[in-house]
């Protein structure tokens, strides 16, 4: 089998049948993929949705489980796929038609281990915007060390096509308990990756969901989002310290994680989500994860001269209180 797309589900009954039938519109053999969803302890009929569209395509597998996250529904799929290639696709999202049987044969063709594509996503105006990986040059192939350095390749897995078996003989998993565990699983990704490909194709259509993490007004639901980038941030110097990495390597992933703390503190100041009386606590917890003092950037004077202040504990209370 070729292909394996896993689907974790919750609470979409409304958009499954939409994203399910254009997985069939991908000029592929039913035999030649399959497809994983994952029902996440839905409280809609989601499950139901599911089975009868598993009931309609032999090719279906449907999974249940307590809601546990949208990290464990996908570890599940993994554990369960058969298809020598990966995909990862949101039950409220859908793909354009007749990319996917192009993209795996560039994929055979070339040997690669994954092939990263473009993102089609739609605003809160209904608007549709095209988002690409910056500067990125298409059809040639890097070392994913090569890539990650180059460009800014953290974010959705679900822009992408990647080999099986790297997840399998790495243990290569979602870690949950935060928001951001695609980006998380990118940064521990790419360096594994001997042979990549970014193509120049709208393929992944994400759909604008107003019951997002990202755009709730639940006040945890939003300390939780953003206290998330700091927990990436640790983990991630985590794997730094423990994992062996070319100089250059190490060095543009510190820049990233210096730019991420440096915009976690502007986020806390823009949402005055830690009161004036947790500050002293919050920056303790944030010394215990290892992520603060920040880790000064030196390449840029802009980074430089923030990090400097933010590392001054009453430069940094006064900055998240005004």
């Amino acid at each position: 089998m070729r292909l394996s797309i896993i689907i974790p589900v919750y609470n979409t009954a409304q958009y499954l049948e939409e994203c399910i039938t254009s997985l069939f519109n991908q000029g592929l053999n039913e035999d030649a993929f399959e497809i994983l969803m994952i029902d996440d302890g839905s409280k809609d009929n989601s499950l139901e949705v599911a089975n009868q569209l598993a009931s309609l395509h032999r090719n279906i597998r449907v999974f249940h489980q307590e809601n546990h996250g949208q990290a464990v529904a996908r570890n599940l799929g993994i554990d369960e796929a058969k298809g020598k290639y990966l995909m990862f696709v949101d039950s409220d999202d859908y793909l354009q038609p007749d990319k996917v049987s192009k993209l795996l044969n560039i994929v055979d063709l070339n040997s690669l281990d994954a092939i990263i594509y473009n993102l089609l996503i739609q605003q809160k105006n209904g608007d549709i915007q095209t988002q690409k990986i910056p500067k990125v040059k298409y059809n040639q192939i890097f070392s994913g060390e090569e890539a990650a350095i180059r460009y800014f390749v953290f974010g959705s897995m679900c822009r992408g096509i990647f080999l099986t078996k790297l997840f399998q003989e790495k243990n290569i998993r979602f870690r949950s308990g935060f928001t951001h565990e695609d980006s998380e699983l990118c940064f521990r990704l790419f360096p594994l990756l001997r042979r990549v490909m970014f193509a120049d194709k709208d393929v992944y259509f994400y759909r604008y969901n107003n019951s997002s993490t990202d755009r709730s007004i639940d006040r945890l639901k939003v300390l939780m989002n953003i206290e998330s980038d700091a927990i990436l941030v640790s983990k991630v110097y985590y794997d730094l310290r423990t994992g062996t990495y070319s100089n250059n390597f190490r060095k543009r992933y510190e820049t990233l994680l210096n730019s991420i703390m440096i915009g976690f503190f502007f986020r806390l100041r823009s949402q005055k989500i830690w009161e004036k009386e947790e500050i002293d606590e919050k920056i303790d917890w944030l010394k215990e994860i290892g992520v603060y003092p920040l880790k000064v950037n030196f390449k840029s004077y802009k980074s430089l001269l923030v990090s400097f202040i933010f590392n001054s504990k009453i430069l940094l209370k006064y900055f998240l209180s005004i």
